[in-house]
């Protein structure tokens, strides 16, 4: 018999013995079925290279296709044929040998993968179709069919790592000492698997049991485990390694062996492990190598101070029932306590699973602190129902603290729920700062059970369900929002089948002739559905096959094509009548029947928009310098409802007292809001023998002008976006013939084609002044829009020595400075006869305007400090109202400014009494309005680009 034909008798004979031996209860089935599962992996791989191999067929009929979410005998006889041919599904739990279950999860499809792959059928994707039914309806029963021998091309070999560790002392009650750490190289052409390791104890003989070293444990090169915990129990190690530690083709894998010291280990006795011969490495493939390997000596020594880890249940979980595709799940909560020895730092947590749910059931298994989101270890996944997490940045604890720390993960199968998850005594391995030893920690959490669900869907009408102004659309051939429902998928991804929606008008009831076309689904623009017409007000069923991701909310939009509706302001509703799909990871139907309404659309015929003076933008009523180019008369503020609006025209009529003649403004042109970008051309009034009927209507008296634009005076489109406002200033070139024109406003009629828009979604005209026209002339917050026109303008300007913040008391205190500009066109000078200041933050109620004491307290100086109005002994010229915070002066010929020769006005105020003017008092001095000042033959106003009123001084504080 040849060698490797002796070791498959062994094995068999070991495999029927661990078989007989699964009646044992209790806590030995998981380990017995490990054990099955990788003497069954041995025993292909001895057969691979003897070159014989045994394929079992399956008695039972394949009828169709299966594939993940999958239910049914058949799944199950799919699990038992591949488990069956070594293509294990799941070494225990559900889909593991003699517990093959009826659903066909990743597990399952992973498991069909391998066979595909092995048997070349393609593609290999875990798809359970017609080749592979087909395929392995050829095998039948039983049979013995010869296959061709692994031939590898290069050695197998194993011999101690470079960096294996160096003899040293090991403290009593210390963990995870590495005492052995060897590479395994395999070959170059294929993949070796190692399922079994024997290790043999070279140490005195005292360590050969419990006392001296309490646990053995194998740790892959990434510090994952490998296998379980083994107990000492003589001189030798037997270690079952499932999964299978995989040695790639023309790679190596890196195993250590460490051991943990029992606290009552004797003292000097020596802890030595090797590998006695080849025949200790299991898996298939011969291992050349100096036999034995033996691992470096490590003598026992007392402890001293050593530190300890205690582990204790931490509060209760946030969740005991959740869903298939749930994220972020938590399935453990644990605090962690150094004792009082020495500071701690946490190197490594092993959390073991329990439950029904087996390994495969979660994934993305991570470690963090309670209450934080940042991962301090994983991801990583349970194999053999324990995730080891290897801490590359410790946590540090000071000796006598805590941490609270959680383990969390996603669930992505829940056939055999419920799933739990404990730390275990020894789940938690720190190092002391001090000793520089490793240490297992004591006490242990409790199992918590989490049942794991099916799938859910949630519906609700958005948020962003078009309300206001939003629900008013109109019609048009564009598609429009009919209604916006949020669908949310708890614990997993949801796949949707079919959604009900109901369409019902309000107005008129829904038919052949009244209709809404192309109605169909949307996420934002890409449509999901498919396109049905709603032409009754039954359920309309909408077919898609979209993919709601775990515990996300899609917003769906319904929209249609509402051209073809008889709307004349039809009140439109649609309703979430129910839907039909199922849960991707679970495979179960999900569906509702329940109703979800949204609030009422309502369909016009086309848009409208609402046009006004806008009262930020209109100038304060003043006068304007003849001749004077692009003066801002008027602003219009529009806004657009149901649809943006494209201006296509718009007249504007200017008139007031002594206009009388087409000479006084000679042009306009519409601006942007920002004042400097022009939107049209200059437009000329209209002569008189060019005008329309509803033109000579407006110009009939002979003291008002027109200006007409059309599409055509457009430098480009003027579009008002629907509930957006829009301003558009009108600009002026002021002439000459203006002068002694006074009361001068702009408005744009309420007449037939004089304010016109066209719909940019409907394409139907609307005429806006038809229904209201716009007067520029405003009242509120001020007095604006109406003009005077002068040769004579003075500018009133704020002087920048205009003094700010504290002043000196006294009997001259300064309170506020103007520049004075006279603008004339023919040089005349200009001459004040009286000015009125108003204190925008009012003046103080002491004072007394019953006789002319309080009024001497105010002197108008001009520039050069001469006195102009006021003080004491002129208090005839003063007039106070403390009441609406005013000081005016009159006198003749105040002040005289000559054309291009500026002056100032300067307002000092005796304020030396504390008892009128207290601490803290504030005052801000201006000249609100055109009537505020006069000017003989002129008026304050617009000049040199300039408004002049108000004229606002700066704030001043009395100390």
């Amino acid at each position: 018999m040849t060698k490797f034909a002796s070791k498959l008798g062994a094995f068999a004979i070991a495999a029927a013995v661990i078989v007989s031996a699964t009646g044992v209860a209790g806590a030995q089935t998981v380990d017995l079925q490990a054990q099955i599962a990788a003497l069954m992996a041995q025993i292909a791989a001895l057969q691979a290279q003897t070159g014989t191999s045994t394929a079992t067929g399956s008695s039972y009929t394949f009828t169709r296709d299966l594939t993940v979410g999958s239910t049914g005998q058949d799944v199950k006889e799919l699990q038992m044929f591949l488990n069956a041919n070594g293509y294990t599904v799941s070494t225990s739990g559900a889909g593991s040998v003699g517990s093959e279950s009826t659903y066909f999860g990743n597990a399952t499809k992973a498991a069909l993968i391998k066979f595909q792959a092995a048997k070349a059928i393609t593609p290999s994707a875990g798809y359970f179709g017609a080749k592979t039914r087909a395929y392995i309806a050829t095998m039948g029963g039983t049979t013995t069919t010869p296959t061709t021998p692994v031939v590898t091309t290069s050695p197998l070999s194993v011999k101690l790592a470079s960096d294996n560790a160096a003899s040293a002392n090991v403290q009593k009650g210390s963990a995870n000492n590495a005492v052995l750490k060897f590479t395994l190289t395999g070959a170059a052409d294929v993949a070796t698997s190692i399922t079994g390791l024997t290790v043999k104890s070279y140490g005195t003989t005292e360590s050969t049991g419990v006392v001296d070293v309490s646990k053995v444990k194998l740790y892959d090169e990434n510090g994952l485990q490998i296998g379980n915990d083994r107990t000492p129990a003589g001189n030798q190690l037997n270690f079952v390694i499932v999964p299978a530690l995989t040695i790639p083709a023309g790679g190596s894998r890196t195993v250590t062996l460490t051991a943990d010291i029992g606290s009552a280990g004797n003292t000097m006795a020596i802890v030595r492990y090797g590998i006695e011969s080849a025949a200790g490495i299991t898996g298939g493939a011969t291992f050349a190598g100096t036999y034995p390997l033996i691992g470096n000596s490590f003598t026992i020594v007392p402890a001293g101070q050593l530190g300890t880890i205690s582990v204790g249940q931490f509060g209760s979980l946030p969740k005991t029932s959740v869903k298939v595709g749930e994220k972020d799940v938590v399935l453990e909560r644990f605090n962690v306590s150094a004792g009082s020895n020495e500071d701690v730092a946490l190197n490594q947590i092993t959390v073991t699973k329990s439950g029904n749910a087996g390994d495969s059931a979660v994934s993305n298994v991570r470690l963090r602190k309670v209450g934080e989101t940042a991962v301090l270890a994983g991801p990583v996944s349970f194999s053999n129902k324990k995730a080891t997490f290897n801490l590359t940045t410790t946590v540090n604890l000071v000796k006598g603290s805590s941490v609270n720390l959680e383990v969390v993960a996603d669930i992505v199968d829940g056939t055999a729920s419920p799933i739990a998850a404990v730390i275990a005594a020894g789940g938690a391995v720190g190092r002391g700062a001090n000793s520089g030893t490793n240490i297992t920690s004591t006490g242990a959490t409790t199992a918590n059970n989490i049942t794991i669900g099916n799938e859910t869907l949630t519906v609700s009408m958005s948020a962003s369900h078009p309300q206001g102004a939003d629900s008013y659309i109109i019609k048009t051939t564009n598609k429009k929002d009919l209604a916006k429902f949020d669908v949310r998928a708890n614990g997993g991804d949801v796949i949707l089948n079919t959604i009900l929606v109901q369409f019902v008008d309000a107005t008129d009831a829904l038919t052949g002739s009244n209709y809404v076309s192309s109605a169909g689904l949307y996420d934002g623009d890409s449509l999901v559905s498919d396109l049905v017409t709603v032409d009754d007000e039954n359920n309309q069923t909408f077919s898609l096959n979209y993919t709601i991701p775990a515990n996300t909310t899609k917003t769906l939009t319904v929209k249609g094509i509402t051209n073809t509706v008889t709307a004349a302001g039809d009140a439109f509703t649609s309703t979430w009548s129910g839907y039909t799909g199922y849960g991707l990871a679970s495979g179960e139907a999900v569906t509702s029947a329940a109703d979800v309404s949204s609030t009422a659309i309502t369909i016009y015929a086309s848009g409208t928009t609402t046009n006004t003076a806008d009262t930020t933008k209109t100038p304060y009523s003043q006068g304007i310098l003849a001749p004077s180019n692009g003066v801002t008369i008027a602003a219009l503020k529009m806004y657009a409802q149901r649809e943006d609006m494209k201006l296509t025209d718009i007249t504007i009529k200017t008139n007031g007292t002594a206009l009388n003649d087409e000479n006084d403004i000679s042009s306009i042109t519409l601006y942007a809001d920002d004042g400097v970008t022009a939107l049209t051309n200059p437009v000329a009034f209209v002569p008189a023998a060019s005008q329309t009927a509803a033109q000579i209507a407006q110009d009939g008296a002979v003291t008002a002008d027109v200006f007409a634009f059309t599409t055509s005076d457009f430098i480009n489109d003027i579009v008002v976006t629907k509930g957006v406002y829009k301003t558009v200033l009108v600009k002026a070139n002021v002439a000459t013939g203006i002068d002694g024109a006074t009361a001068v406003t702009a408005t744009i009629p309420n007449a037939a084609g004089f304010l016109s828009f066209d719909g940019q979604d409907s394409g139907t005209a609307y005429d806006a002044a038809a229904v209201a026209g716009v007067t520029f002339k405003i009242t509120s917050p001020y007095a604006g829009g109406e003009f005077s026109g002068s040769t004579k303008i003075v500018g009133l300007t704020k002087a920048s020595t205009s003094p700010s913040g504290s002043i000196a008391r006294g009997t001259q205190s300064v309170t506020g400075i103007w520049d004075v500009n006279n603008y004339d066109s023919t040089n005349a000078d200009a001459i004040f006869t009286s000015i009125k200041f108003t204190s925008k933050t009012g003046l103080p109620s002491v004072l007394d305007n019953t006789d002319n004491t309080d009024d001497n307290l105010f002197v108008l100086y001009d520039g050069e400090g001469n006195k102009l109005a006021g003080g004491l002994g002129d208090g005839t010229q003063v007039v106070l109202d403390k009441t609406a915070g005013t000081v005016t002066f009159a006198k003749a010929a105040m002040l005289t400014v000559s054309s291009g020769a500026p002056k100032q006005l300067k307002l000092v105020v005796d304020t030396t009494s504390t008892s009128k003017f207290a601490s803290n008092t504030q005052v801000q001095w201006s000249v609100e309005a055109v009537g505020d000042a006069t000017v003989t033959g002129g008026f304050v106003g617009y000049a040199a680009g300039m408004w002049s009123i108000p004229a606002v001084a700066n704030v001043v504080t009395l100390p």
